[in-house]
């Protein structure tokens, strides 16, 4: 039988609202929600530097870059 992990219950308390971040590409504001923070927090990873649009061209061009490099061999 596989281990299975629970999920973590994130509790938020006064101190957790919404969060205004400036993306570091386009320096526009954009909201981090707080489920969005919950997510973050399960997974153990940093708060988002890059808005959901500078994010998505971030990743499109890194994709991009990777497919270059395969079909370059």
């Amino acid at each position: 039988m596989a281990w299975r992990r629970w999920p973590v219950q994130v509790r938020h308390g006064p101190q957790m609202k919404d969060k205004i971040i400036k993306c570091q590409d386009c320096a526009q504001e954009f909201a981090w929600t707080i489920g969005e923070q919950e997510f973050y927090q399960q997974k153990d990873l940093k708060p988002p530097v890059r808005c959901p649009i500078c994010r998505a061209t971030h990743k499109a061009a890194a994709d991009d870059n990777f497919r270059g490099k395969v079909l370059q061999s």
